[in-house]
């Protein structure tokens, strides 16, 4: 099985605690798979399979511009799923609507086409993944859980991290290159 690539922020281990502590308190929910804390990201494209060349093209492409951008404040805000409404595939946390994130990750999304990767063309949709395949006996209805307010879960991203997918082994997700912001909010 060929290895993944894809270009995430990561979610430092402070907020990978408290998110933990979030979905613990929804593990009611039987979801086959809970995501394992150290993989915990938001994905901004997702790339495949790259050549050795293409991973050169990213490191030299990105790092410049990268490195001149600015920090910015991420704010998580409600649960959400993808897939089927009774029998969803993944459950999600997502972001409060945050422009300098939309923005950079459009300029990623160019500069990744500019190297010649065909990427997914639907609108992205900030989120970090909590688990994965609906388990239950019964069908999932948004009631099964508890829809309090949120803990204020927030942190400054200042970079973006390119990942390997590595397969059967956890954590799955393996840094190949980070990217620093260069500015401070």
């Amino acid at each position: 099985m060929k290895a993944h690539y894809f270009l995430a922020i990561p979610v430092p281990r402070q907020v990978q605690s408290e998110l933990i502590r979030e979905a613990r308190e929804n593990e009611k929910l039987p979801f086959k798979r809970w995501v394992h804390p150290d993989d915990l990201h938001l994905t901004l494209i997702f790339l495949g399979d790259c050549t050795h060349y293409q991973l050169a093209q990213i490191k030299e492409k990105l790092e410049n511009p990268i490195g001149n951008w600015m920090s910015f404040p991420i704010e998580l805000s409600t649960y959400g799923i993808f897939g089927h409404q009774l029998q969803p595939r993944v459950f999600w946390m997502g972001v409060k609507d945050q422009p300098k994130l939309h923005a950079y990750r459009e300029k990623v999304f160019q500069m990744c086409q500019e190297i010649g990767f065909s990427l997914d063309p639907r609108p992205f949709a900030p989120h970090i993944t909590l688990a994965r395949k609906w388990a239950g006996e019964k069908d999932y209805v948004e009631t099964l859980f508890d829809h309090r307010s949120l803990s204020q879960i927030t942190w400054q991203v200042n970079e973006i991290v390119l990942y390997e997918t590595q397969f059967n082994v956890e954590p799955k997700y393996k840094v190949v290159e980070t990217f620093r912001f260069g500015g401070e909010q």
